[in-house]
């Protein structure tokens, strides 16, 4: 779902600001991933 809005968003975007915008979602997508596989007790 995230990755169709993400499109949406990119398609009218051409170049470098198209790829600027794809990679920081990248970024946040795997930070969440980490973030998520983390395991510590307060």
């Amino acid at each position: 779902m995230a990755l169709l809005v993400l499109e949406g968003v990119v398609a009218p975007l051409k170049g470098e600001a198209a790829l600027a915008i794809t990679a920081r979602a990248l970024l946040v997508v795997g930070d969440t991933i980490v973030d998520a596989g983390r395991h510590e007790r307060p």
